[in-house]
């Protein structure tokens, strides 16, 4: 019997962790039924104590207590790792010399171009102007040293697109196929 442990959820395939009983819940960590989704813990008895592991959004971990056990750009506030940004241009430097690309979980990004890494700059990003984000600056787009940078502003930024087929371009999706353990085609969604 062929079961699909894969479902639609805001446009992405991603592992059905739906269940009605903790019966439902039967493979990796996550073991406890909890609302309709399997998760690895409710409360802090389910998870290791004697290690020093919390339940934190149902997962299993133990809380960071100093900013090195958190990826770069992000600080340890109240036992979690949150995205913070870079604090100075030599952060970026140093960053840049560490072949770090990204600049954290939500996608704080660090120029992968070719450039002098002693060029950039801690500055407020785009998107949120309370996060800072390593730029490099430019005169021309030829500058930027990446295909898909452009120079705005005197900054390289990522191009960005303007229709779903510039994304699957970028994202290279092609020839999809449908197999058993990969029962879907991806599309790529051009978007703000």
């Amino acid at each position: 019997m062929n079961l699909c442990t894969l479902k639609c959820s805001e446009e992405r395939c991603v592992q059905d962790t739906s269940c009605t009983t903790n019966a439902n819940c039967l493979t990796g960590t996550k073991n406890i039924c909890s609302e309709g989704s399997c998760v690895e813990c409710v409360e802090d008895d389910d998870c290791d104590t004697e290690k020093g592991e919390q339940c934190r959004n149902h997962a299993c971990k133990k809380p960071c207590t100093a900013n090195e056990e958190c990826p770069l750009f992000q600080g340890c506030q109240n036992g979690d790792c949150v995205e913070t940004g870079c604090q100075s241009d030599r952060e970026c430097v140093l960053a840049a010399n560490m072949g770090n690309g990204t600049g954290g979980q939500s996608g704080v990004l660090v120029s992968t171009s070719t450039n002098d890494p002693r060029l950039r700059k801690c500055l407020p990003s785009d998107e949120d102007p309370k996060i800072n984000t390593c730029k490099i600056p430019c005169e021309n787009d030829g500058a930027c040293g990446s295909d898909f940078e452009i120079c705005d502003k005197g900054y390289c930024r990522f191009i960005g697109c303007n229709t779903d087929d510039e994304c699957r371009g970028y994202l290279g999706i092609q020839n999809e196929t449908q197999t058993d353990a990969k029962p879907f085609i991806s599309h790529a969604v051009c978007r703000q």
